[in-house]
């Protein structure tokens, strides 16, 4: 769990150095980055979601199936 932890944040700073270069080096104005910036959030935000809610989904069938399919103990 501690090494895909590590890959997340590794990835997660990689993110961030790469749009601060981005907005450092592109010739678009201010208005139209910011407005580029705020809907590829959203769509990473969305994406998360999606992401999270699936694996959810996973692992409430794992605990069903461990469980003997029994919605709440007797």
């Amino acid at each position: 769990m501690r090494r895909i932890g590590m890959f997340l944040l590794g990835v997660a700073l990689g993110a961030l150095v790469g749009v601060v270069l981005a907005a450092l080096l592109t010739p678009a104005s201010g208005d139209r980055m910011r407005r580029e910036a705020q809907a590829y959030y959203e769509q990473l935000l969305a994406e998360a979601r999606q992401a999270a809610e699936a694996r959810r989904r996973q692992l409430e069938l794992e605990l069903r199936d461990m469980t003997g399919g029994a919605d709440s103990p007797a």
